[in-house]
């Protein structure tokens, strides 16, 4: 999802930066979307109905990583099921 063409025209106005520099600093993440990618380390367990949580512990990793470099992480679980993220 997202804004289609958004990054290509943000180009020119941005650069990569070390995320301790927003030491101190709110971000907000989209859950969902991390779910969605940690899910790729365990597809075929979730696709055979066994049990995992590997999904879960991506997620968690990601937040801890931001945590350990100051920031103050909230993530948000918003809308309806998506079937492509199921």
């Amino acid at each position: 999802m997202g804004i289609s063409g958004l990054l290509p025209v943000l180009k020119s106005c941005s650069r990569p930066v070390h995320v301790r520099e927003y030491r101190g600093c709110k971000v907000v993440v989209d859950g969902y979307s991390w779910l969605h990618k940690g899910a790729y380390t365990c597809a075929r367990e979730l696709c055979e109905g066994i049990y995992t949580d590997r999904f879960v512990q991506f997620c968690l990793s990601r937040v801890e990583l931001l945590r350990q470099n100051g920031l103050l992480v909230t993530v948000v679980l918003d809308g309806g099921r998506l079937p492509m993220k199921a």
